[in-house]
């Protein structure tokens, strides 16, 4: 029995030892570079997929790419990037112990979308717009903001007005600017 197993044992280890060169002979690589269509740049961690089996590679920083042990027969691959239109090549001939070049160029990838409108309106009743519009005044002006307004103890806006330099209230009714008459002054009050 012992014998007899020892003749099985044998046995198996010949056939691999004729079998596997004669499998490995039936297999093949395919390689290739990935480039882009448009500019010919050099497409590195581009994915190449064997379609119909579990084989695929990606391109190393020359933009090329190896996939070994494939199988023979006549297979398409898929080259993928992000941001880029995937490509499909079909008619890859694996043939056995030899190397099938197939370069493939991918094109950016298009896409459109709806226009987008940004509407805002500015703040123009605090401070800092006040202060702007007057560094940014072709002529002398003074304002008050309402910011400011609610932080004061004023009552209305006369005794707010009365702030503004430069500005004097006569009766509580009449405005007047640096003491001269409203016939020569124009005011404004928003």
């Amino acid at each position: 029995m012992a014998n007899s197993l020892m003749q099985f044992v044998a046995f198996i280890i010949f056939a691999l030892a004729v079998v596997s060169p004669a499998l490995a002979q039936e297999l093949g690589t395919i390689t290739g570079k990935v480039t882009d269509a448009e500019t010919g740049e050099l497409m590195r961690g581009a994915t190449v997929q064997v379609e119909g089996t579990t084989k695929g590679a990606y391109s190393d920083v020359k933009g090329t790419f190896t996939v070994k042990n494939v199988p023979v027969g006549t297979y398409t691959i898929k080259v993928s990037y992000v941001g880029y239109t995937p490509r499909t090549v079909s008619g890859v001939v694996v043939t056995a112990g030899k190397t099938t070049t197939q370069n493939v160029s991918i094109k950016p990838e298009v896409s459109t979308t709806e226009e987008v409108v940004v509407t805002t309106s500015r703040a123009n009743n605090n401070q800092d717009a006040m202060l702007q519009q007057q560094k940014n005044s072709a002529q002398v002006s003074n304002s008050i903001s309402q910011e400011e307004i609610s932080k004061l103890p004023d009552a209305n806006a006369g005794q707010a007005l009365q702030r503004v330099s430069g500005v004097t209230l006569v009766d509580n009714k009449f405005v007047y600017v640096r003491g001269v008459s409203e016939r020569y002054s124009n005011t404004t009050l928003n």
